[in-house]
């Protein structure tokens, strides 16, 4: 009868330890595929990250091009903002000339028809 108990105490003992290693593979095999899982997304990610660098990367030249742009076109209207200046400038400086041409015509025309 001892024997009986003790062969069934094995027994059952050695179920709990089947059991308990058939958990352990379960819980390995989890652990794998968890593994496996966040390797994968871990992939993911960095796939994601390069090519939002790149995308930033490419926006900044974009915008270092842009500003290249606006500082040559701010450039070029300084320059016409100058020419238009000095436009203005020589116009003055020309309807004064037509001025003095005209005052001096007509001084001259007075003095020939008073001298005629």
């Amino acid at each position: 009868e001892k024997a009986r108990a003790g062969w069934e105490e094995s027994e059952l003992a050695a179920d709990r330890s089947n059991a308990d290693l058939a958990s352990s593979r379960d819980d390995a095999s989890h652990s794998r595929s968890l593994a496996e899982r966040n390797a994968a997304q871990a992939t993911a990610l960095q796939v994601a990250l390069s090519e939002t660098k790149t995308e930033r990367d490419r926006l900044l030249r974009q915008l270092e091009q842009r500003e290249r742009e606006l500082v040559r076109a701010e450039a070029e209207r300084g320059k016409q903002e100058a020419a238009k200046g000095k436009a203005v400038e020589l116009c003055e400086v020309l309807k004064q000339h037509v001025k003095e041409a005209r005052e001096e015509m007509e001084s001259l025309r007075d003095a020939r028809e008073r001298s005629e």
